[in-house]
């Protein structure tokens, strides 16, 4: 997160009700960290702007649909879960037809089965430009979601895909 990011995550904490006794790790990390029957949960989210992080104009509807989601698993797989469960917030503009939001979840829906990764709802609004939240829910056996303050010097640093393929999306 940049300096301005991670003070204001930490004030919106202090703001927050505090963590209940299933929270193993709550606000500042890549996912939230719960305790469940089966292992743990993972939850996390990713709001995607239209004029911040994509350019509607350069971007086809079918890559954005797939980047909303991927940018997701990537949150769960950084903690070594498993994606399971998505939600997505769509708001669109008045100049937003179905044939593009059809393709926008055309893309959703290819990633998530390349994950393995149920669509199972969400939610649409009107707005200004085209915002999209995906949520997801994943899952980790018990005590194995690496945090971000897990790592040490001289663990290795793994990366999928190309560096600097988000900024190039731009």
């Amino acid at each position: 997160m940049e300096p301005a990011e991670d003070r204001l995550v930490a004030a919106i904490a202090r703001v927050l009700s505090g963590p209940g006794p299933e929270v193993r790790v709550g606000v500042g990390d890549d996912a939230a960290v719960l305790a469940s029957p089966r292992g743990e949960l993972l939850l996390t989210t990713d709001l995607l702007v239209e004029g911040v992080h994509f350019d509607r104009s350069r971007t086809a509807a079918r890559d954005l649909g797939w980047k909303a989601v991927a940018v997701n698993v990537s949150d769960v797989a950084a903690m070594a879960g498993s994606p399971r469960y998505a939600v997505v917030g769509l708001a669109l503009p008045a100049d937003v037809g179905e044939p593009w939001v059809v393709e926008l979840f055309g893309g959703m829906r290819a990633a998530c089965d390349e994950h393995a990764l149920w669509l199972v709802g969400g939610d649409l609004s009107r707005a200004d430009r085209v915002v999209i939240s995906v949520a997801v829910a994943g899952e980790a056996p018990p005590g194995a979601a690496v945090t971000r303050a897990g790592a040490r010097p001289g663990d290795r640093v793994v990366v999928t895909g190309s560096l600097g393929a988000a900024a190039g999306g731009l």
